[in-house]
């Protein structure tokens, strides 16, 4: 899941519910909302594991960019994949 942050920071924060597709395999789930019980460090490590595990390769994110987006989308409920994508693209999509 490398790609941009503001994408995992929000899925993070705010979580995910609905359909999404995966390497051609349809999954229908719910990620809860943690951002509001974890600081933005813990969500950065979150988000910075994701984004070097299973063979991914980004760089790390910052606290500072967690408090950022956690700002810009306030107490909001889970997003749509499809909402998160149309807003964030996966990249060579």
């Amino acid at each position: 899941m490398a790609g941009t942050d503001d994408r995992i920071i929000k899925a993070v924060l705010a979580g995910l519910a609905g359909e999404i597709e995966i390497k051609g395999a349809k999954y229908n789930g719910n990620m809860p909302n943690i951002g509001a019980t974890l600081k933005d460090a813990q969500i950065a490590n979150i988000a910075t594991y994701v984004r070097s595990a299973w063979g991914n390769s980004a760089e790390p994110v910052m606290d500072s960019k967690v408090a950022e987006v956690r700002k810009a989308i306030g107490a909001r409920g889970q997003y749509a994949p499809k909402e998160l994508l149309e807003a964030h693209p996966l990249e060579g999509k």
